[in-house]
């Protein structure tokens, strides 16, 4: 999803600067981002290529670690998409991708949550219910943390006021 939408915010600015009057400024933002999309996926290759032809590597250790190139690729690809809508003045969009951006980062800490969530229901030891505890605010602290880090870049764009972005 965040190839795609990079690719598509990338190819959005380049067909609208074509109708703008700014046009040298948008299309060298265009060919900038085009530029580092295409050398990171070149990166990403070959970082999974190594993984996979890498005899040392059982099969749940190459999938972890193509798991974890694709979840970097995935926030990679999002930051390209969001300068992208940035630079197009497309708020809609990147008001969405930064919510996307913030989700892959969450997905791990979501994990560890429900797992142990899922255990507490399970059990009422103790330890478990300590570690529910434990996995819920390191959870809900790194999503307010994100959240005020997507509205600070919102307002370091100029998009919003710095009070709506503590908001965010």
């Amino acid at each position: 999803k965040g190839i795609d939408n990079a690719n598509k915010a990338i190819y959005d600015l380049m067909s609208s600067s074509l109708n703008n009057p700014e046009l040298a400024t948008k299309l060298s933002k265009a060919n900038e981002l085009k530029a580092k999309a295409d050398l990171y996926n070149e990166d990403y290759r070959k970082k999974a290529e190594q993984a996979r032809v890498n005899p040392m590597l059982g099969a749940e250790t190459l999938n972890s670690r193509l798991g974890a190139l694709e979840r970097e690729r995935a926030f990679t690809a999002g930051t390209l998409a969001i300068e992208a809508a940035a630079a197009n003045q497309d708020y809609t969009s990147l008001k969405s991708l930064l919510n996307d951006q913030m989700q892959i980062e969450l997905e791990p800490l979501k994990f560890n949550r429900d797992f142990a969530s899922d255990m507490y229901k399970r059990t009422q030891d103790q330890a478990f219910q300590r570690q529910m505890k434990a996995e819920d605010r390191a959870y809900e602290a790194k999503k307010a943390q994100l959240e005020l880090e997507n509205g600070l870049k919102l307002s370091s764009m100029g998009i919003m006021s710095p009070k709506k972005a503590e908001a965010f």
